[in-house]
């Protein structure tokens, strides 16, 4: 049997002059990948189980994947004890689905699974940290934990397990949850799949490294944007894997993102111990404006709107005078948020905070927003690096 958890969520939306886009949280939402670092400080207790059963405290066996959220309240899972993590759990737990809160939730599990769950509670019955995201895959045998003493060690360890001996998705999530996890000691068995004949393990082997602070080279990740999106498209990642998000063109826009996610922007004046504003990049010695650059011109940027807007965000983030030929060429996008952002790129690396504004501002205003900048840049691209080759195309 195999339950899952249902409820609804409300999703606000701030929008904020600092651009907005699709974040590495809601790509995980979209393709059941969890956050373990945040699980694991939250949770009281997390072990390596085996799923007993899956039923109503009466013991009738229901099962809810199809089934309205009412009938999924106060089910109960037995969960039988591999190996600790953190905490002090009994050798058999129960671990229930309180009332329903929302739409879709991860947290499906079957009798005879082997998994990582996230508990809070002293004793039964547990509930789940996250409904959502409430178990993390895991390899069926116990696993030496000789990374260290510590619950993150411990993690650490399941979760290389999963990279080096696990198979089909079990494999491809650990190799996610490795780069949440952020642990720079996930670099050695990162780096062993950078070469990995099957293209979703390498593109993801990519994301996780970058994600640890260690990222491949420009060209390898420039290579991997220019692959042809039909190689592995959305119907060949659903038929494998069951997600599209497993596809080509979903994986180059994952690694693009996890670049734009390694830089941080503080505005001046947005935390307290900041009076200038502050740029923070994560990637040491990574050449971020060579591979914007180079990324404009990729296929994954020809064939995704999306991928266009998270450069353009990343752009805006890094806030570096050399890429402004790149931004006064973003101009002319044919998506409307791409422009945007270019615009308030320019306006902040220019220092012209009038020109710095929020996306409907810019849609009431946009000619005479790209006619500034187009009129500027006519008298001043020749100062630029990049301005011959701009101006010739």
């Amino acid at each position: 049997m195999r339950t899952s958890f249902w409820h609804s969520t409300v999703v606000s939306i701030t929008t904020v002059v600092a651009v907005a886009f699709l974040s590495s949280t809601v790509l995980a939402y979209v393709t059941g990948i969890s956050d373990p670092k945040r699980l694991l400080d939250r949770a009281d207790v997390v072990c390596k189980v085996r799923v007993l059963s899956v039923g109503k405290g009466d013991g009738t066996i229901t099962d809810t994947h199809f089934r309205p959220p009412l009938e999924t309240t106060r089910m109960l899972v037995r969960l039988q004890l591999v190996s600790v993590i953190k905490g002090s759990p009994p050798d058999v737990m129960n671990v229930e689905f309180p009332g329903p809160t929302g739409m879709v939730a991860y947290t499906e599990l079957a009798e005879g699974e082997v998994c990582v769950v996230f508990v809070k509670g002293h004793s039964s019955p547990y509930t789940f940290v996250n409904p959502h995201h409430g178990k993390l895959a895991a390899v069926p045998d116990a696993v030496k934990h000789d990374l260290g003493p510590a619950p993150h060690d411990r993690l650490l360890a399941e979760l290389v397990a999963c990279v080096k001996a696990g198979k089909g998705m079990t494999k491809l999530k650990g190799i996610e949850e490795l780069g949440r996890l952020g642990d720079p000691r996930a670099s050695t068995v990162l780096r062993s799949l950078s070469t990995s004949e099957d293209v979703v393990c390498r593109a993801l082997s990519y994301i996780s490294r970058i994600r640890v602070g260690d990222p491949p080279d420009v060209g390898a990740l420039l290579s991997f944007l220019n692959v042809d999106s039909s190689v592995f498209d959305r119907g060949d990642a659903l038929a494998r894997h069951g997600s599209s998000g497993y596809s080509i063109s979903s994986m180059q826009s994952r690694i693009v993102n996890a670049i734009g996610d390694s830089v941080r922007y503080w505005p001046r004046g947005s935390r307290k111990d900041m009076s200038e504003e502050c740029v923070e990049t994560k990637l040491q010695d990574f050449d971020y404006v060579g591979f914007l650059r180079n990324a404009l011109d990729s296929k994954a940027a020809a064939g995704g709107e999306f991928v266009r807007r998270e450069l353009a965000g990343t752009f805006y983030q890094l806030g570096d005078e050399d890429t402004v030929p790149d931004l006064v060429r973003l101009l002319d996008d044919s998506n409307v948020e791409v422009r945007h952002r270019a615009s308030i790129g320019l306006g902040r690396i220019l220092k012209e905070s009038s020109y710095i504004c929020a996306l409907e501002h810019f849609k009431e205003n946009e000619l005479d927003h790209t006619s500034h900048w187009k009129e500027w840049w006519m008298e001043h691209g020749h100062e630029f690096k990049s301005a011959e080759k701009m101006i010739s195309d």
